[in-house]
């Protein structure tokens, strides 16, 4: 079996997207509005996953998501613990 176990839920700025990934096999979206700083829209994305209770205490997540670098965005992949 090739599916994944654990949820993909893709945090994306517009409906347009989150259309797109909902044909996805697997993949969840949600809108949130992004920010000029990625950490800021990550802790939204986060905020929102706890309050809806989509995240268990003490999980590990792992988020694909850019970063600011000497001013300049870089993709990163992060495992952060809640």
């Amino acid at each position: 079996n090739c599916r994944q176990t654990l949820p993909i839920l893709a945090f994306v700025p517009s409906e347009d997207v989150a259309r797109k990934l909902s044909l996805v096999w697997g993949v969840t979206p949600y809108i949130v509005s992004f920010s000029e700083n990625p950490e800021v829209t990550v802790q939204r994305a986060i905020t929102y996953i706890s309050a809806q209770k989509l995240l268990k205490k003490k999980s590990r997540i792992v988020i694909v998501s850019d970063i600011r670098a000497s001013n300049e965005p870089a993709m990163t992949v992060q495992i952060r613990h809640t």
